[in-house]
């Protein structure tokens, strides 16, 4: 009897394996956020240390889909495989750092031309902001607004004082980080390099860690996981393409309305329209507002006539443009869209902002699948998702302006 107690026991086993990792699991979070400070150092150094790696999988992953475009409708039809990859990634590479050199050698510097000019107008005709309050007040005799034009007369020479040591700041600036340049640009051309050699080898890499994934899971939950990982990536790959895309044509578009419509700074407004535009549903807003401001500095009727040509962009966007190229986006519910811009703007910065959605767009579809699988097995069937939400389709940059069918076929 005494030597049965002794037998192996796999449920007790399984009980207590669970009970060690969630122990451990408890105990590094605790010392996590015990020492939060000293982790999140630790974090930054790692970071810092892998930030030309890091740089470099993003690079590929950004430039995997135009490389595989070019790959297979271009070379493919006159060379083999291993040829037409190497032409597809030179061309790429050519292609996108032949823009960067562009926009380097032209438009930066027509945007520091266009910044001190900003500060010439503000300098010599900020007097024309309570002369724009002065007209509101003639419009709209109801409504005082001596109170706004008291505050702006008291604060524009404040404001005009801090833009000038700003500009006189960030040129001081450029010019002593000369080191710090160089280090980025080292660290740019190491990452390129790495990007390269990602999109050279992922058919390799992609078979060693499938090969590990079946290495320590069982085959059928190995499939899934690969399944579910396939997703997952099509989920966030969806957003960051389209986005870019969407944000790319709504920053050329508004460069072209505005020099049609006479207005200034159209470079330079475009360019910060553009950028923003990447941010769900609080972009706009915060290109525009800037935007306003900066043209506001030359006269309140251009203002107006761009927060109007604006309005009509992001209608064309949000109706139009945005659906055609995103589709049905992430499928989040506006509010959760707002947790991701918040979260992921607090954690880090502008960039968590724009990856902040694509991020909890796929935490959402995990928690989905697993709340589905639980409830299949306990047979919930009335509580289930009927449309299949958790097939994805993949997102294609030769058809992103075809028209989608949503029309099913009958089964």
């Amino acid at each position: 009897m005494f030597k049965n107690k002794l037998d192996k026991n796999p449920k007790y086993f399984t009980v207590c394996f669970y009970t060690v990792i969630t122990v451990i699991i408890c105990a590094v979070f605790l010392k996590i956020l015990f020492n939060w400070g000293s982790f999140k150092s630790g974090v930054s150094a790692v970071i810092t240390v892998l930030a030309p790696f890091l740089i470099g999988i993003f690079i590929a992953y950004l430039f995997y889909p135009l490389v595989m475009l070019f790959k297979k409708k271009v070379f493919m039809r006159v060379f083999h495989e291993k040829v037409s990859l190497t032409l597809g990634i030179i061309v790429t590479y050519v292609l996108i750092l032949g823009l960067l050199a562009i926009i380097i050698a032209y438009i930066i510097p027509q945007i520091g031309s266009s910044l001190m000019d900003l500060y010439g107008k503000v300098t010599s005709n900020y007097d024309r902001v309570p002369e724009f309050f002065d007209w509101l007040g003639e419009q709209f005799p109801n409504v005082d607004f001596t109170g706004i034009k008291t505050w702006i007369q008291e604060n524009i020479p404040a404001l005009v004082e801090n833009l000038s040591n700003y500009i006189t700041g960030s040129i001081s600036d450029i010019l002593s980080a000369s080191v710090t340049v160089i280090k980025w640009i080292l660290n740019v051309i190491i990452a390129v390099i790495v990007s390269i050699y990602f999109i050279v080898d992922k058919d390799r890499l992609l078979r060693g860690f499938r090969r590990l994934v079946f290495a320590i899971l069982k085959k059928e939950r190995g499939s899934k996981f690969m399944s579910v990982g396939k997703n997952c990536n099509t989920i966030f790959g969806n957003f960051l393409y389209g986005k870019i895309i969407d944000s790319i044509i709504i920053g050329i578009i508004c460069f072209f309305a505005m020099w049609i419509l006479g207005l200034p700074f159209c470079l330079l407004v475009s360019v910060i329209v553009g950028i923003t535009n990447i941010i769900p549903y609080f972009g706009p807003f915060i290109g525009a507002i800037p935007g306003a401001i900066i043209i506001l500095m030359v006269g309140w009727q251009e203002m107006l006539i761009f927060i109007i040509l604006i309005l009509c962009i992001q209608l064309f966007d949000g109706y139009i443009l945005g659906p055609k190229i995103l589709g049905e986006g992430t499928g989040l519910r506006p509010i959760w869209v707002i947790f991701g811009i918040v979260v992921g703007g607090y954690i880090a910065g502008a960039i968590g902002m724009f990856l902040g959605v694509p991020t909890v767009a796929v935490i959402a579809y995990l928690v989905n699948l697993k709340t589905e699988e639980s409830l299949r097995k306990q047979e919930i069937e009335s509580l289930t998702n009927d449309n299949d939400s958790h097939k994805v389709d993949k997102f294609n940059v030769k058809d992103m302006f075809r028209k989608k069918n949503t029309k099913k076929e009958g089964k």
